[in-house]
């Protein structure tokens, strides 16, 4: 089992609900819902000996659908439905791109930016990992080719879920 497994997140974990802007008091509820199989996949790992972690492309906000702190907050809120587990012992690494796809920023996938700031978090937060100790799980081609070019092991949202 990897130490850390980064999840992507519209598409792998959730989908939206949601027409518009999302207030900034919006709940996860009111906004996404799971994807079928994540629960139940989720809840067979040990997540006291696992991390968890989300890289996102987020352009809703640079749309000004959602603000900064709601995306950022939604993703957390996701990766809690998800897991089971609402307030980890350890903090959960979550990185996101806020930027437009046509923004040319560095972090946005298939840039591996996000995926190694998640490793480098868990690092500064007493986890070390090897490359091979670490699990990208996506639904999109620019998903697999940000591991590919982090030089972690990828999987398919449709193979990982079993879906």
């Amino acid at each position: 089992m990897p130490k850390l497994i980064i999840f992507d997140c519209d598409g792998t974990l959730r989908e939206p609900i949601h027409n518009g802007r999302i207030p900034d008091d919006a709940s996860f509820e009111d906004t996404y819902e799971l994807l079928p199989d994540v629960v139940s996949k989720l809840k067979t790992i040990d997540w006291s000996t696992t991390l968890a972690g989300i890289a996102s492309n987020q352009e809703s906000v640079a749309s000004g659908l959602v603000s900064k702190q709601t995306a950022l907050r939604l993703l957390t809120d996701t990766l809690g439905e998800a897991t089971g587990v609402n307030m980890p012992a350890r903090p959960w690494p979550i990185a996101m791109c806020p930027h437009s796809p046509k923004g040319g920023c560095i972090c946005r996938k298939p840039s591996p930016f996000m995926l190694v700031y998640d490793m480098l978090q868990c690092t500064e937060w007493g986890t070390p990992l090897n490359l091979s100790d670490v699990l990208f799980v996506g639904d999109q081609p620019t998903d697999k080719e940000a591991a590919r070019r982090a030089g972690i092991p990828f999987k398919s949202a449709d193979e990982f879920f079993d879906r």
